[in-house]
């Protein structure tokens, strides 16, 4: 991300990236951004907004202190997991993935929670993963991971990196579902 820059997913360089593709993934992935046919356009506009500043995190006190402190922590390893939930929003480990998603979340044992967990938003949409979530409003397509799980994740291969400021993206407010803000009181008092 640093060398090669980041896009949102939204409409950019002529490409829809508002929807999941695996067969996008596959083939940016053997080409690079934007695929065989797009001569570089979107590697052009990627470069214009590099992460500034990346430490690569691998464990998961690391991961926790960089999403307690508002960044995100990308994940790359090779460990795949179920497509239901636990009652508790647990996904359980299970197979193995090349892929990369992003650990957006932590929760502790030590305030109720049945572990020490973070948790994982995939880039598959909503829907290919079921089952309870927790809390309610956590967002679609995410699960929680426990904390043997992330140790294991983070420490197999060197590739995960807590991302602090990318350049060239302003700021623009964000719809995340009220996930992230504090309840709300009933009445306003003046």
């Amino acid at each position: 991300m640093r060398d090669w820059g980041v896009v949102y997913r939204e409409q950019v360089g002529g490409h829809d990236l508002l929807t999941y593709s695996p067969d996008r993934a596959k083939q940016w992935g053997a080409y690079g951004n934007g695929g065989k046919g797009d001569g570089g356009k979107l590697d052009t506009i990627a470069k214009k907004h590099p992460a500034q500043n990346v430490a690569m995190v691998k464990t998961f006190a690391e991961a926790a202190a960089a999403i307690e402190a508002g960044f995100p922590v990308p994940v790359c390893s090779m460990q795949g997991f179920a497509s239901v939930r636990d009652q508790h929003g647990y996904a359980a480990a299970s197979g193995s993935w090349a892929h990369c998603m992003c650990f957006v979340a932590v929760r502790y044992a030590k305030n109720g929670s049945p572990d020490d967990a973070l948790l994982c938003l995939n880039s598959w949409g909503p829907r290919w993963i079921s089952g309870p979530r927790w809390p309610d409003d956590m967002p679609e397509g995410s699960f929680w991971v426990r904390r043997t799980i992330v140790e294991r994740m983070l420490g197999s291969q060197p590739d995960s990196y807590a991302v602090g400021s990318v350049a060239g993206f302003g700021w623009r407010d964000l719809d995340n579902g009220g996930f992230l803000a504090p309840s709300l009181p009933d009445k306003v008092f003046p």
